[in-house]
């Protein structure tokens, strides 16, 4: 069963994850069942009060394509798509596929049923590969379907060796953990000294989210939907280029590199919205795109010496 936060819960400023203090953070906005706080001190945005990773743990463990947000999309688009992320996000960290560890193995964090790992193998076939996922239903199919070695059971453990991986992939995951900093530092002690780190999270800096926020503040709350849409109780924390640049940098990560990108959901997804929200979700997405302010964050890291 979810947990619902009581009032006083949901008021709770919280910790951001970025400064490891609240003393620079305040309540965002109010939604009534739930609250968003903001530190001023990094840009973090994130739900208020606290949070059970165990009962986090549990939203994920059902087959979401079957029954979840991944319904309707084409799921080979979107595997394509990443790679082709993984790959941009090395090039601009001055790194390549090829140059990873020779025969190092490869991890994705939230692998679902494999099929971003499936295409990586097609490439880079010498090497081992492993996906760890909370939904044991979506790892079971990946591994009837592709014969990968794929997990039901978070990486914390799986029994991951540590400094051995030349790639740790992490595609929408860091979001709906309840400490990014403590995913983001087991991340960076799995890989090979000369590894690399390549994430994509939702990014806080975007048109849509602001307009949507000042539709809120401008009519006293009246206009929520567009909020709640944005900002919902299964995405924990919303980071900016610069929150997330701290916190891999606080870290100890080197050579990190982190960039604006379109969303899957503005790609592939779009059919699925009415024609006159499609027509603003495109119109805002272009405004993202020239001013640098599209909706995911792409990044790529090492671990320092």
């Amino acid at each position: 069963m979810e947990h619902v936060l009581s009032v006083s819960e949901a008021l709770a400023v919280g910790e951001c994850a970025v400064c490891g203090t609240d003393h620079h953070a305040s309540i965002f906005f109010d939604l009534g069942d739930y609250a968003v706080s903001r530190c001023s001190a990094c840009g973090l945005v994130y739900l208020s009060g606290e949070r059970s990773t165990a009962a986090e743990r549990i939203r994920y463990q059902r087959d979401h394509f079957d029954t979840g947000y991944m319904q309707g999309f084409d799921v080979d688009e979107i595997a394509d798509e990443q790679v082709a992320s993984t790959r941009a996000a090395l090039a601009h960290a001055g790194a390549s596929l090829a140059g990873l560890p020779h025969w190092s193995p490869v991890l994705d964090i939230g692998c679902a049923r494999g099929h971003f790992l499936q295409r990586l193998r097609a490439e880079m076939s010498e090497r081992q590969f492993i996906g760890v996922d909370a939904s044991r239903r979506m790892t079971e199919k990946g591994r009837a379907e592709f014969g990968l070695d794929l997990r039901g059971r978070t990486f914390e453990t799986a029994g991951l060796p540590p400094g051995c991986f030349g790639l740790v992939t992490a595609f929408d995951v860091l979001e709906h953990v309840v400490s990014p900093r403590d995913v983001l530092s087991k991340m960076l002690r799995l890989l090979h000294p000369d590894g690399w780190c390549v994430l994509e999270v939702p990014s806080e800096r975007t048109v849509f989210r602001c307009l949507a926020r000042a539709a809120f503040q401008m009519t006293a709350g009246t206009i929520a939907e567009p909020l709640r849409a944005l900002y919902h109780p299964s995405h924990l924390t919303y980071f900016t280029p610069r929150s997330l640049m701290r916190l891999l940098e606080r870290l100890g990560a080197v050579d990190v590199v982190v960039r604006c990108k379109e969303a899957h959901v503005t790609r592939f997804g779009i059919g699925r919205y009415h024609p006159v929200a499609r027509a603003a979700i495109r119109a805002m997405t272009g405004v993202d795109r020239v001013l640098g302010t599209e909706a995911k964050l792409l990044a790529a890291f090492r671990r320092g010496a």
